[in-house]
């Protein structure tokens, strides 16, 4: 969908978006009366205010080839009241969610906190808090909905320590994979096909139940484990994980 494709067109109120979409230019709703748009799973690229300045919008669900989300996405959606997010959203821009006055839940499927990155107009990348994402919005009127096992890195980050109110959801079809983490300087590690996945540099890796037993020490990047919840060690970076 083009630049301000459908921009100043009060009058639609619905829109039926084809399965062949790959992305959403700048500012393509603007001024629309739509107060339902569902996105195809083909969809994979947000740009700039992609989703904003729809005042009827109550609710938007991003299928899960979107995995990064640009700055003002949501901005001055007043009506928009819940927000669903991919599983696997490594990076945000800035202000997100700014002037959503009117959203009380975020579900987000992705097993740990994004980070902010901003593609400048040169296009070279820059890092920044990731409170950076949440500017503009009020998060103690929100609730995020994160992964069983997960609310407490979310906790824990700078950013989405913010909201006031951070509950665990039994996800459907989660299965674990999607808590990662997202740091490039430390080893991969994730939880799927009944084994804990490490990758990366992992020279010894432990695993520790939630209680703090320790039941695997050793040199394997793939170790079998019952379903649960574990505590894995590489070095000095823990990360918890579910295996489902």
């Amino acid at each position: 969908i083009g630049r301000l494709a459908f921009g100043g067109c009060r009058d639609i109120r619905r829109i039926s978006l084809p399965a062949s979409i790959k992305y959403i230019a700048e500012d393509p709703f603007v001024d629309t009366s739509i107060d339902s748009l569902a996105l195809p799973s083909s969809l994979n690229s947000l740009y700039f205010g992609a989703i904003s300045c729809m005042p009827k919008l109550k609710r938007i669900n991003l299928p899960d080839a979107v995995t990064r989300i640009p700055s003002a996405c949501f901005q001055c959606d007043s009506s928009l009241v819940e927000v669903r997010l991919g599983n696997h959203i490594p990076t945000m821009e800035y202000e997100v969610f700014s002037d959503c006055v009117s959203l009380v839940d975020i579900y987000c499927r992705y097993g740990a906190p994004s980070k902010c990155k901003y593609i400048d107009g040169d296009f070279y990348p820059s890092w920044h808090s990731s409170a950076d994402i949440f500017r503009l919005f009020n998060t103690a009127n929100c609730t995020l909905h994160v992964p069983t096992g997960c609310s407490q890195l979310y906790m824990e980050d700078d950013g989405w320590k913010s909201f006031k109110q951070i509950v665990e959801y039994d996800f459907p079809g989660w299965s674990g994979a999607e808590a990662v983490n997202t740091d490039d300087a430390n080893p991969r590690i994730c939880a799927y096909d009944g084994k804990i996945q490490v990758s990366g540099n992992a020279a010894e890796v432990e695993v520790f139940s939630i209680s703090g037993q320790l039941l695997y020490h050793g040199s394997d990047l793939s170790i079998p484990m019952p379903k649960g919840f574990y505590v894995v060690r590489v070095g000095n970076f823990s990360q918890k994980v579910l295996l489902r």
